[in-house]
């Protein structure tokens, strides 16, 4: 479907690293990636002084920033990793990621965010999948690909116009229309309390709503039910308990409000596709 909408978008394995008087370059790496599997994420983890950007092409993903929280990713989400913090993103093992990505220096980072152009508080940008974004991301590459060393700070200025062209399409299309703002607030409503049952007719009504209108728009505008959504949400915090605390699957199941480990295990395979052992192994294989 993307590939139709966007034939010209480059879903491709490609990239460059850049080393700069024998330490790292301003842009230190850029480039496009395909991840069939689940191998191959970004592992929670510290990069002392570098920031990443991942900007999703295609497939689906959870995100944990540096506060532990969760976050899902999809086609057009960009996660922010900033320097000196632990982060990490793991891809569905569906064969459909697609990513570009960009690593710059962390000390730069932190000027954008003085100026305004990043927001420290926010973990990830909404700008949507966009060509001209992507030719940005393109632009960065080839540069990295061809000038010389003394010429790659220049290359600083196209990371800006990236960042500041990704944050003006995150504001597009973040400004709420009525319905989006009552869905906004029940995807709040719903990644909440994720280890006790949640009446979704309550929520419908709380928001002066049907239950059928609800359910309806909910899909609409999110691409799955009330229900399937939450469930993803406490998928999406179960990955990241295993991920960032190592928990068994009994602990999960029983924080989660799961009655057993074995209906956690079965509910996790269906939607990542691996059961949660075999994730914990990936995990181990990377770290």
């Amino acid at each position: 479907m993307l590939e139709q909408s966007l034939p010209a978008l480059p879903l491709r394995d490609e990239s460059t690293d850049r080393t700069y008087q024998s330490r790292p370059a301003p842009v230190q790496g850029c480039g496009f990636a395909l991840k069939p599997t689940a191998r191959g994420g970004y592992a929670s983890r510290l990069i002392p002084g570098s920031m990443v950007l991942v900007y999703v092409l295609r497939g689906e993903g959870c995100f944990v920033d540096w506060q532990e929280n969760s976050h899902r990713l999809v086609g057009g989400d960009m996660a922010v990793m900033p320097a000196g913090k632990r982060h990490g993103i793991q891809q569905q093992a569906d064969g459909q990621w697609a990513e570009a990505y960009v690593i710059f220096d962390g000390g730069f980072g932190d000027q954008l965010c003085r100026l305004g152009v990043l927001d420290e508080h926010v973990s990830v940008l909404h700008p949507g999948i966009d060509r001209l974004l992507v030719h940005r991301f393109e632009q960065i590459l080839s540069k990295l690909q061809k000038l010389p060393d003394h010429a790659l700070p220049s290359v600083l200025l196209d990371v800006h116009e990236l960042i500041n062209a990704a944050g003006l399409l995150h504001k597009e299309q973040r400004a709420p229309d009525r319905h989006q703002r009552s869905i906004d607030a029940a995807c709040v409503l719903l990644s909440e309390n994720l280890g006790k049952r949640m009446d979704i007719e309550a929520i419908a009504s709380k928001l002066d709503m049907s239950y059928e209108r609800f359910r309806k728009l909910f899909r609409q505008r999110v691409g799955v039910s009330p229900g399937d959504y939450r469930i993803r949400r406490r998928i999406d915090r179960a990955r990241a308990m295993i991920w960032q605390h190592r928990l068994s699957n009994k602990e999960v199941a029983y924080v989660l409000g799961y009655p057993d480990p074995f209906t956690f295990s079965k509910q996790f395979c269906r939607v990542t596709g691996q059961w949660p052992d075999h994730y914990r192994h990936d995990l181990e294989a990377r770290t």
